[in-house]
């Protein structure tokens, strides 16, 4: 996974192979580390027609609505 980071907007790009894993219903997964500390970036599908996102103690989360 890239992760782009602009002013306020957030941009992930993923590859076929983490495509593959999102539709086998698996998260994907970006951590960077700095020396005392680290940010983490998850994705996964969920279920419904909204996309989520989380700030949670490891990074962020966010959710691909399985909906069409």
């Amino acid at each position: 996974m890239k992760v782009q980071l602009q002013g306020q907007s957030l941009r992930l790009r993923i590859n076929e192979d983490e495509l593959a894993r999102l539709l086998a219903g698996e998260p994907v997964a970006n951590r960077t580390r700095a020396p005392g500390a680290a940010l983490g970036h998850s994705v996964r599908v969920v279920q419904g027609n909204a996309p989520t996102f989380a700030v949670v103690d490891d990074g962020w989360h966010l959710g691909l609505p399985d909906a069409p």
